[in-house]
């Protein structure tokens, strides 16, 4: 289980690679992933099969121990059953009783010659009067005569009672193991003698096991941890060696199973049970090691075949891979340099597989975005061009045309002319169209710092309430005919934040004028701000010819006017809105144009940050 835990970890690490500056590339993914396909599906069946079988062969090591401890605790359950059986019928009999209270010594050995002989379950019988004193002993028996009244058998008969009662086991006089089983017999006018029978710890240990040989069985008293029977040793009335394996609290429920390492670290499966009616307990142990060797001999055979085939992988992906690198090599220079001036972007096919047409793919993309990329090139160097020579030479005569135009004014607003009012409006008309041409050159101006990257915001505490309200009656002055037609819907208090005042004033009066211009005479143009929980917003809205569905996506791209704006009057290059919106999300805030279709008029609401506020409270 170690050498999967490793060889699964080592997949993993594999699987998980990405960015190995050394190991990157088509042949370290072919070979990674061949020998993930190869190595890993052994690894994952070795190591599902190797559990199943260690579960399968601990599942049928526990069985197997469980029915040698029953069986064996069976056989040791009946034999002590048989004896005290034996005993108790033997100490009632009439016959018996009165050749005890007689004194009759060849009709008592005669009884115990017959309960030893013919029940073969005793090794020796005896018996003893109230002092302990022997009475008489069966015919085989040598060894016992005298007084036993130190024995702990003979006292613990003594306060039992009328049970048959099975003592410690202990050592004979002749230095024999033993344990008997004693019973008291009621000889009348409150006389008692002691039947004892004896059984030899010897003689048990000589019993066949019915446990498996690989089994080790030992039975030992609960009372004091004496073993009476090992099927190995055979070391009798001795500490029994299973309690120091487990320690005797593990033993002291009627039967259970246990898993433990011994002092050498071996697993080790412990089964045990208390054999009814004696203070006995059976221990049958076994080791897993043992059983599990075929298991790891198996897993052994996965680990190499598994190692073989990481190795035939290494040498396939090496023979397979080399050439598709190549060609994706070639493949990966080619993308270099895609789009470089003056460099060779061509990639020879080799083949006709996958790669190859992958490569003629390359090749005619190449080759279209070269073509692309110089038509852009040409398209944009003219556009520039064209738009910083206009600015240029555009704006050079009016700042001294206006200014001419304003000190006429006010001269003929001083002194007598012809149709002096005349010549007042047609100067006026002329100073209009010179602000519409500054505005279209700024607005063109803008367009291009926006293409450059040079379009750029000031930002200061300013209330934006002050400059809506200036931008619409700047409005209103310049454009007396249509003053009526503005309306202001404005908070009373200051609404201050940070922004670009210019920049503010730009977008108010493009939005504006851009209402103004789409609308129909008398009808009216509502400017509203209003303060949100996050935000400032600003409402222009108008009741004019409004902006078909199809159009409003694409409503602040540069140079896009709507369908039915180009067939109004109103003139323009398609550039105020895109400015304008260029100009709200500077500010890191958005706009939006909202129409339900030609005729219907158009509502453009903008929303500022609301942070900027607290900022510049």
């Amino acid at each position: 289980m170690s050498v999967y835990a490793v060889l699964t970890l080592s997949c993993a690490l594999l699987a998980g690679v990405r960015g190995w500056p050394v190991l990157a590339g088509v042949r370290w993914r072919l070979f990674r992933g061949m020998a993930l396909a190869s190595v890993l599906p052994i690894v994952g069946v070795g190591a599902v099969a190797s559990y199943l079988a260690q579960k399968a062969l601990a599942a049928e090591l526990h069985g197997k121990a469980q029915q040698a401890v029953a069986a064996e605790t069976a056989w040791l359950a009946q034999t002590a059953a048989m004896a005290s059986s034996m005993l108790r019928v033997y100490s009632q009999g009439p016959a018996f009783v009165a050749h005890v209270r007689e004194g009759n010594r060849e009709g008592m050995q005669e009884r115990l010659a017959m309960l030893e002989g013919q029940s073969g379950l005793f090794d020796a019988v005896w018996l003893l009067d109230e002092t302990g004193d022997t009475l008489m002993t069966s015919v085989r028996l040598n060894w016992v005569s005298g007084n036993f009244a130190y024995r702990a058998y003979f006292q613990d008969a003594v306060k039992g009672g009328a049970q048959v009662l099975l003592s410690r086991p202990f050592f004979s006089r002749a230095n024999l193991p033993y344990v008997v089983f004693t019973v008291p017999m009621e000889l009348g006018a409150g006389r008692r003698a002691f039947l004892v029978g004896a059984l030899s710890l010897k003689r048990l240990g000589l019993q066949p096991a019915l446990a498996s040989p690989g089994y080790h069985v030992e039975i030992f008293d609960r009372r004091d941890g004496i073993l009476l029977r090992e099927t190995e040793r055979g070391n009798v009335l001795s500490r029994a060696p299973v309690l120091d394996l487990v320690g005797p609290d593990a033993l002291t429920r009627p039967a259970g199973l246990l898993e433990v390492f011994d002092d050498k670290g071996r697993r080790m499966v412990v089964a045990h049970a208390q054999v009814e009616g004696t203070p006995w307990t059976v221990v049958v142990t076994a080791g897993l090691r043992e059983a599990f060797a075929p298991v790891t001999r198996m897993g052994a055979w996965v680990v190499a075949i598994a190692v073989l085939a990481g190795a035939i992988a290494l040498l396939l992906s090496q023979w397979v891979g080399r050439d598709v690198a190549q060609r994706l090599e070639s493949l990966r220079d080619g993308f270099a340099v895609l789009g470089t001036p003056s460099a060779e972007q061509r990639v020879q096919a080799r083949g006709d597989d996958e790669i190859a047409q992958l490569t003629v793919g390359f090749n005619e993309m190449a080759a279209r975005i070269d073509r692309t990329q110089k038509e852009l090139r040409e398209a944009i160097a003219i556009r520039d061009q064209f738009l910083s020579m206009a600015s240029h030479e555009l704006r050079t005569p009016l700042t001294p045309l206006k200014a001419t135009l304003g000190l006429l004014i006010r001269q003929l607003g001083s002194g007598p002319a012809v149709n002096p009012e005349r010549q007042r409006d047609t100067i006026a008309r002329l100073n209009r169209q010179v602000d519409r041409l500054t505005r279209l050159i700024g607005d063109m101006l803008d367009v291009s710092r926006l293409q450059s990257g040079r379009f750029t915001l000031t930002v200061a505490p300013m209330d934006v309430v002050s400059v809506a309200r200036e931008v619409v009656e700047r409005i209103q002055v310049t454009r007396p005919e249509r003053a009526e037609q503005l309306t202001l819907e404005l908070p009373t208090e200051p609404l201050v934040g940070r922004w670009d005042e210019q920049r503010l004033d730009q977008l108010f009066t493009n939005l504006v004028e851009n209402a103004l211009r789409y609308s129909p005479p008398g009808t009216p143009v509502v400017v509203r701000v209003h303060e949100e929980a996050d935000a400032v917003r600003v409402e222009v809205e108008d009741r004019g010819i409004g902006i078909p569905q199809e159009s409003q996506s694409q409503l602040f791209t540069p140079f896009f006017r709507a369908r039915n704006a180009t067939e109004h009057y109103a003139g323009g290059l398609g550039l105020g809105l895109a400015i304008c919106r260029e100009i709200v999300e500077r500010h890191g805030g958005r706009i939006q144009a909202r129409s339900e279709g030609p005729g219907q008029g158009t509502c453009f609401t903008v929303w500022l940050p609301r942070a900027a506020i607290a900022e510049a409270a």
